[in-house]
């Protein structure tokens, strides 16, 4: 089955440019059958009580459960910050990437050195969080000079008032990242 994205955004800005291609998540479980992505939408949904159909932060502890390998595929987006720029990456997947501009975890997304990043960063984040609903993408990207394309699910988290507070932040690599430049 190849999955048809509900929307494709193509941007550019300088040497930056990126293929950004929403999916249904119809269309996921036969896409991602398998994978570690899955297992994590499972384990999320799992965390659902009968009263929230998101799990609470609290209850989501995927680190006590899967190993430290599956781990490094796993990442969270505080998004209590009303404005989406301010959202912080907890932990950025970025790997290679990171390492050419400086590691960006724990910092606002507005300091993403890539500006078309950070701004599709910041409008994919909000849509899950004001959705409440799991969101599937897919990235093809060069971003200061490294090539990257991945899947990535986004999963909303809320407090204990039920409020979505973060987003659980899981990738798979369709290809390895390259330096382009």
């Amino acid at each position: 089955m190849r999955a048809q994205p509900l929307e494709v955004k193509r941007l550019i800005d300088g040497a930056d440019e990126q293929r950004r291609s929403h999916f249904p998540m119809n269309d996921f479980a036969e896409v991602e059958y398998g994978t570690f992505m899955d297992t994590m939408f499972y384990y999320w949904q799992s965390m659902r009580t009968p009263h929230s159909l998101i799990p609470r932060v609290s209850d989501f502890r995927p680190r006590e459960i899967f190993s430290e390998a599956d781990m490094e595929r796993y990442h969270g987006v505080d998004v209590r910050p009303v404005e989406p720029p301010n959202f912080v990456m907890r932990k950025h997947p970025g790997g290679k990437v990171a390492d050419r501009f400086g590691n960006i975890s724990d910092k606002p997304i507005s300091q993403f050195p890539s500006r078309i990043h950070a701004e599709a960063c910041s409008a994919e984040y909000n849509l899950c969080r004001t959705l409440g609903f799991p969101q599937y993408h897919e990235v093809d990207q060069i971003v200061c000079g490294y090539s990257r394309r991945y899947r990535r699910l986004l999963l909303p988290l809320a407090d204990e008032k039920g409020k979505i507070v973060r987003l659980a932040y899981v990738v798979r690599l369709l290809e390895l990242v390259a330096r382009v430049f």
